[in-house]
């Protein structure tokens, strides 16, 4: 169960927004969301929750890759899954934005499991979750494993294929043990590096 502090609108609003796009998504390696809803507190304010799946003894997918020293062809195997889960997001009208290791577990029985869509967008201009938190202008998302388009800050360029571009940053680091470039310094610095220069062959 998460608690969050209802006094901070903008978390609020992300809240909400990541309950109601969880409920269109129903996959093997989507971490499944149970219920969400309000509740109040001793002072009586409205607290939001929402009741997730437990990744028993969680992971990232590059730890566990390297703690049980998989092999490439069980790394790939296991990466498929992941594609196989944003995919289905894809087909529900999901862009998840957000796609890196913190962000993709393995439980006690190496089955993966993709978490928080907190930064998602809808697809579907139908689904009224389009404009929250997602303004033009604001670059949602960690900037290691974001695509150039993320890294404008126009968030009317961003597509499905930011998140095939961030599987792939995660890929080769799961495959190199190291990013495609070096995006530390300064958050400026880093979305020129990621916006202008060529990622390392990784067969070095």
């Amino acid at each position: 169960v998460l608690h969050l502090d209802s006094t901070k609108a903008h978390l609020g609003r992300r809240f909400a927004a990541e309950s109601r796009i969880l409920a269109y998504l129903n996959h093997p390696h989507i971490a499944q969301v149970f219920d969400a809803g309000t509740f109040t507190d001793k002072t009586s304010t409205a607290v939001p929750y929402f009741v997730m799946e437990y990744v028993q003894d969680a992971m990232t997918i590059t730890k566990y890759s390297d703690q049980f020293e998989l092999s490439t062809h069980e790394r790939l195997e296991m990466f498929a899954h992941v594609c196989d889960a944003v995919y289905h997001g894809h087909q529900k009208g999901i862009i998840h934005r957000d796609l890196k290791p913190a962000n993709i577990l393995v439980d006690n029985t190496g089955q993966t499991k993709v978490i928080d869509f907190g930064v998602a967008r809808s697809i579907d201009s139908d689904i009224a979750l389009t404009t929250i938190d997602t303004d033009a202008g604001q670059i949602l998302g960690t900037i290691q494993y974001m695509s150039p388009e993320q890294c404008d800050g126009d968030s009317n360029a961003v597509d499905t294929r930011s998140d095939v571009y961030s599987l792939g940053v995660v890929l080769y680091e799961l495959l190199s043990g190291q990013l495609p470039y070096d995006a530390s310094g300064t958050i400026y610095q880093a979305i020129r590096v990621i916006m202008e220069a060529k990622p390392q062959d990784p067969a070095r």
